[in-house]
Formats: C-alpha cells, sequence, structure tokens
C-alpha cells in the first residue's frame, strides 16, 4: 500500500468514525461538558460585573464540530452519537464566568464592567487523520459600566493536541483550550487594571460612580 492509498484508508475511516457510522447505533447520544471548572486563584483585579458570551448561528447548538484535513477550507463535519450537554457559548460562558466573577456563574449586583465575549471558533481540527486539536478562537472587549462604551478589546486563540483523533479527545482538548484562555483572559485584565494610573485607564473606567 502506497503512503498515499494509506492516507485515503485513514482518512476514510475517520470519517466513518465521525458520522457514527463504526460499530452500530446507541439509542442515546453520549453528551460531554467541559467537566469542572475551579477559579485557580483570585478573580482578575479588573472589576468586572458581568460576562455575556456570543456566538454565531453554526455554534448555537450542542453538536460536536470538527473539520477534516482534505477540507478544511469550507466543510465542518458534525459527530452523530455525540454532542455537547449545551451549545458552546453557554459551555464557555458558564465557565469564563465560574472562572472569572467575584460570586461566580451567579455574580448578582457585583459593580464592574462587562466583558462581552464573542466566540468565533469552538471546534476539534483534524490536521492529519491521527493529529487533531480543540481550537477555540474569540474576541473579548471591556464594556464600561453604564454606557456599554469599549474600553479595552484584544483578540485570543488557544489550541490543544488531542490525545486521541476522536470526539472524546476533542472535548477534553477543547477543555484545556478553554483552560488555557482563562489563563490569557485574567492576565489580560490583570494589566488592564495596573494602567489605573492614567486618566483614561480601562481600570479607572471600571471603577463605577
Amino acid at each position: 500500500m502506497t503512503p498515499a492509498t494509506r492516507r485515503m484508508v485513514l482518512l476514510a475511516a475517520l470519517a466513518a468514525a465521525a458520522s457514527g457510522c463504526v460499530g452500530g447505533r446507541s439509542p442515546l447520544a453520549e453528551r460531554h461538558d467541559l467537566g469542572s471548572v475551579e477559579k485557580g486563584g483570585s478573580v482578575p483585579a479588573l472589576p468586572l460585573s458581568a460576562i455575556v458570551v456570543r456566538a454565531p448561528s453554526w455554534l448555537e447548538s450542542s453538536a460536536m464540530q470538527y473539520r477534516l484535513p482534505e477540507n478544511q477550507g469550507t466543510r465542518r463535519g458534525t459527530y452523530r452519537e455525540i454532542r455537547w450537554a449545551a451549545p458552546a457559548d453557554e459551555l464557555f460562558g458558564h465557565a469564563l464566568r465560574v472562572a472569572l466573577l467575584p460570586g461566580g456563574e451567579r455574580a448578582i449586583g457585583a459593580r464592574g464592567c462587562a466583558l462581552r465575549v464573542d466566540l468565533d471558533e469552538f471546534i476539534q481540527r483534524f490536521d492529519s487523520a491521527l493529529v487533531s486539536l480543540g481550537v477555540i478562537e474569540v474576541r473579548v472587549a471591556v464594556l464600561a459600566p453604564g454606557s456599554g462604551a469599549v474600553l479595552a478589546h484584544r483578540s485570543f486563540r488557544a489550541e490543544t493536541l488531542a490525545a486521541t483523533p476522536d470526539a472524546r479527545g476533542g472535548a477534553v482538548a477543547l477543555r484545556a483550550s478553554t483552560l488555557s484562555l482563562m489563563v490569557q483572559l485574567r492576565q489580560w485584565l490583570d494589566e488592564i487594571a495596573r494602567e489605573a494610573g492614567s486618566p483614561f485607564g480601562p481600570a479607572r473606567g471600571c471603577a463605577g460612580p
């Protein structure tokens, strides 16, 4: 078997497994979430009152999505028998609020800026039949209390190598990428808070009236 033929066989096997055609069908889809999330330290120095996560329509479902190497430009696939427990923006938003808000998911009455997160990508990307990564891309904006004016904004990306080239490996890799983005966001928010000495510093704007 030539290398090219071997690659085609591997890709065909991967596509069949992804579509749920291997091993028969189970009566109920297996569901995954991002696991338990801990704060992993103090909340960011920048006062936050809320975190809102938005996503495009193709991520507003519980489908676990992947992209194969031969069609990375256009085609998104979904696993048939393994799904997320909730849409990606809900899972990701819950994890961020638990990790970054003073009171976790139920930060009622907190004062400070709002964090708007646009979830642009949340997918398992296959670079070959045996190598895949959990990829997350977001755009984040810090919004002033009351006015909603954008005080700071930045794009973030995280990708983690999956231990196995299947849906379960992808779910674990996307959890790891979520945790990586939490660290990046916390560091960025702390950097913004240190700019409080500036008369126009974002942290000063987040202090509220």
